[in-house]
C-alpha cells in the first residue's frame, strides 16, 4: 500500500509541474497578444494623423495657389476695368449704350468675382 501513495503522490506532483508550465504558457500568451492589440491600435491611431497631416500639406498647397493667382488677377482686374471704361466711354461718344452688350455684362461680372475672390483670398491670412 506504500507503493500505492507513492506512486500517487507522484502523479499529483507531475500533474502540478504540467499545469504550472500551461498557466506560464498561457500568460506569455495573454501578454503578447494584449501588446500587439494595444500597438496595433496606436498604430492606427497614428497612421489616421498622417492623413490628415497629408490633407493639411495640400489644403496648405491650394491656399497658397488661391492667394498666388488672386495676385496675379489684381493686375487683371486693373486692365479690364480699364478696358471696360474705354469701351462704354467710346460707344458713349457715338451714341451707344454698350454697358448692356454681352462682353460689357461678362466683363463686369468677371471683375466683381475677381475682387470677391481676392478679398477670400486675403482672408485666407487670418485663417492660417
Amino acid at each position: 500500500m506504500n507503493t500505492k501513495n507513492r506512486v500517487f503522490k507522484k502523479l499529483a506532483e507531475e500533474t502540478k509541474v504540467e499545469l504550472s508550465v500551461q498557466k506560464i504558457e498561457l500568460s506569455a500568451f495573454k501578454n503578447l497578444f494584449n501588446t500587439t492589440g494595444k500597438l496595433e491600435r496606436q498604430n492606427n491611431k497614428i497612421e489616421k494623423e498622417k492623413d490628415i497631416l497629408s490633407e493639411y500639406k495640400n489644403l496648405q498647397k491650394k491656399i497658397d495657389n488661391i492667394k498666388s493667382t488672386s495676385k496675379e488677377n489684381s493686375d487683371l482686374i486693373s486692365k479690364l476695368e480699364k478696358y471696360y471704361n474705354d469701351y462704354v466711354s467710346k460707344g458713349k461718344d457715338v451714341g451707344l449704350d454698350l454697358e448692356k452688350e454681352s462682353v460689357a455684362k461678362n466683363a463686369l461680372i468677371a471683375i466683381n468675382k475677381a475682387k470677391e475672390n481676392k478679398k477670400f483670398a486675403q482672408g485666407l491670412n487670418d485663417i492660417i
